[in-house]
């Protein structure tokens, strides 16, 4: 009788430590937003990638930056603004690019033409791909054309202590079955 008992708690110890291990990799990967500007006047095209956690369908949900730049300059976050635009606010920090007023390109905008529920894909903008430019009396968007592809970021390998779980598990499932059929 008490074998079974300790058979019993050995074999839900070990499928424990099986379903924890692999709980540790069913975690949802997250977005990339990568946005692609076409060349506009003396700017080249150029593209900037972002990330979130989950789709951004929410006004002042946010991204935030991987990598990438447009004229040497790229916002931290970039947020869904109430047009069902990705804009950044406040304009980029003078101080690390954009120029304030001047020339260069100071925030970023950009609207894909139907903005359906997002998913994953590509998705086109015509003339709503937009570069902000500050100037004395305000600030203004020249646009261009682009793209903003939206797909699931790789995942990655999973840690050594969860695959140590999963092994662990395997082997005492093992050494369970093992002893059974000696007894047998």
């Amino acid at each position: 009788m008490q074998t079974q008992g300790v058979r019993r708690w050995a074999f839900t110890f070990a499928f424990g430590l099986i379903l924890f291990g692999m709980a540790g990799r069913a975690q949802a990967a997250p977005l990339l937003y990568i946005f692609e500007y076409d060349p506009l006047d003396n700017f080249a095209a150029a593209s900037v990638t972002f990330s979130a956690p989950d789709f951004v369908d929410t006004v002042g949900d946010t991204l935030t930056y991987v990598s990438g730049d447009i004229n040497g300059c790229a916002s931290a976050t970039l947020f869904l603004d109430s047009s069902n635009a990705f804009a950044t606010l406040p304009i980029f920090d003078t101080t690390t690019c954009g120029d304030g007023l001047g020339p260069n390109v100071d925030g970023l905008y950009f609207r894909t033409d139907i903005m359906p529920p997002l998913t994953l894909g590509v998705f086109s903008s015509t003339e709503t791909a937009g570069r902000l430019f500050a100037v004395q009396d305000g600030a203004f968007y020249r646009y261009t054309s682009g793209s903003l592809t939206i797909q699931e970021a790789t995942t990655a390998v999973p840690e050594p202590a969860t695959l140590g779980l999963f092994g662990m598990g395997l082997a005492a499932l093992r050494g369970i079955r093992r002893r059974s059929s000696r007894r047998q």
